[in-house]
């Protein structure tokens, strides 16, 4: 009885946290030659539907530049405020690019799900960069359900790994 018992805890505790585990916001690890562009996208896994995003994108201004950042394909009919050049000139100035995102329809969230694209920044590598990857991470991030409750998510950073022309064969 008591081996029962054990087991059937072990397996409702692993179920728990499988279950709040799964949520998350993740920035794509990319690989890219210096004097090219790389799309890096951010997505979402979401056990509820999601209505609501925000975090800040912090990069390395002196190896990576923003060339344009758009909504993901997800997300393509939500606002994305406060979003436009002069906050992209900032952006690469000082590393940091403040991202929100809100369905204000509140009749399109994002369905509960794994890998949902969110939002989508375009990095040119800077002439000169080589041979290290260059983190892209996440800061001050939430999410939001259709109801406006919080989300909890776990973060995941990303990077560009800067590699020469010969082994991004086939990427673009």
């Amino acid at each position: 009885m008591g081996k029962r018992l054990f087991i059937l805890l072990a397996v409702l505790f692993l179920t728990v946290s499988l279950t709040y585990g799964q949520n998350r916001i993740a920035v794509s690890s990319v690989s890219g030659k210096p004097g090219s562009e790389v799309r890096v996208p951010v997505i979402v896994t979401s056990d509820r539907p999601v209505a609501g995003i925000q975090f800040n994108l912090l990069f390395d201004q002196r190896c990576l530049e923003i060339k344009s950042a758009a909504n993901g394909a997800q997300v393509k009919t939500w606002n994305l405020i406060g979003l436009n050049a002069e906050t992209v000139k900032e952006a690469n100035k000082k590393g940091k690019l403040p991202v929100s995102l809100v369905d204000f329809s509140l009749s399109k969230p994002i369905a509960a799900g794994k890998d949902r694209e969110v939002f989508m920044v375009t990095f040119f590598i800077k002439p000169g960069v080589a041979g290290k990857p260059l983190a892209i991470r996440l800061d001050n991030y939430s999410l939001a359900d259709d109801q406006a409750r919080d989300i909890v998510v776990e973060p995941m950073n990303g990077e560009v790994k800067v590699v020469n022309q010969a082994a991004v064969k086939g990427k673009p």
